[in-house]
C-alpha cells in the first residue's frame, strides 16, 4: 500500500520536474529570440523607421511572451514544491504510524521538503524575471536584471 502512494507521489513530482524542464527550455528560447531582435534593432541594418517600429514591437511581444512563460515556469515550481510537501507529510505519517522503515521514511521526508525549498526559490527566480520582461516591455530598459 505505502510503495503504491510512496510510487504515484514520486510519478507525480518526476512530472512536475518534466514540465517544468520544458517551460525552462521554452524561456531560454524566448529570452534568445528576444536578444537576437534586440541586438537587430541596434546594429540597425540601415532599416528605415518602419521597419524599425515594427522591430521594436516584435520585441515587446517576445518580452511579454517570456514574461508569461516564467509566470507558467514559477507556476510550476510551485505545483511541484506542493507535490514535493505532500509526499513529505505522507513519509512522516508513515513514519509515525510505523509502517516499513521508519528513518527512511524521516529522510525521504526530509529530502522532499529541500526539494519544495528549492522549487519555491526557483518560482520567486521565474516571478521575478516575469516582471522584469513586464518591465522590459513598457519601456522601461531600466529594469534590473534577475540574478
Amino acid at each position: 500500500m505505502n510503495e503504491d502512494v510512496t510510487q504515484h507521489s514520486d510519478d507525480a513530482a518526476e512530472k512536475a520536474r518534466n514540465r517544468l524542464a520544458e517551460l525552462r527550455e521554452r524561456r531560454a528560447e524566448l529570452a534568445q529570440r528576444r536578444r537576437e531582435v534586440e541586438d537587430q534593432i541596434r546594429e540597425g541594418h540601415g532599416s528605415p523607421a518602419g521597419r524599425l517600429a515594427s522591430a521594436r514591437e516584435h520585441v515587446d511581444r517576445a518580452r511579454e511572451a517570456a514574461a508569461s512563460a516564467a509566470d507558467r515556469a514559477g507556476d510550476a515550481e510551485e505545483s511541484s514544491a506542493l507535490v514535493h510537501e505532500r509526499a513529505a507529510a505522507l513519509h512522516e505519517q508513515l513514519a509515525d504510524e510505523g509502517v516499513g522503515d521508519p528513518e527512511t521514511h524521516r529522510q525521504r521526508a526530509a529530502e522532499h521538503r529541500r526539494a519544495a525549498a528549492a522549487d519555491r526559490e526557483g518560482a520567486e527566480h521565474d516571478r521575478a524575471e516575469a516582471e522584469r520582461f513586464r518591465q522590459l516591455a513598457a519601456g522601461d530598459e531600466e529594469a534590473p536584471a534577475v540574478s
